[in-house]
């Protein structure tokens, strides 16, 4: 099977890298990636599976993973991105109050 991720062929992994290099050549984004040094206490190796649903549902893939970017980049395009608000104060107030040292 090819690598995927979520709800896509999972048996292999595909790590964020990949994923972003699927997203910028679906997209024709040219520009570089920008990586960051690791953050105290960050997860880093997450695996998803959707093991547990193809056995308990019988859940099977049925979109490899390019393909499932390549539609919804498409749908994306077609409808227009919804506008996004991000919570950061909220989220620094709470990483604080879990690490008093932030």
């Amino acid at each position: 099977m090819e690598n995927g991720a979520s709800g896509t062929q999972s048996a292999e992994f595909t790590t964020v890298k990949e994923l972003a290099e699927i997203c910028a050549n679906i997209t024709g984004y040219n520009g570089t990636f920008t990586y960051v040094p690791d953050r105290p206490q960050e997860v880093k190796h997450a695996v998803c599976s959707s093991d547990k649903a193809r056995k308990i549902l019988k859940y099977k893939t049925t979109t490899k993973l390019k393909k499932a970017v390549e539609e919804t980049y498409k749908y994306i395009k077609e409808r227009g991105a919804k506008p996004f608000n991000y919570y950061l104060e909220l989220s620094l107030y709470l990483i604080h109050l879990m690490h008093p040292i932030f």
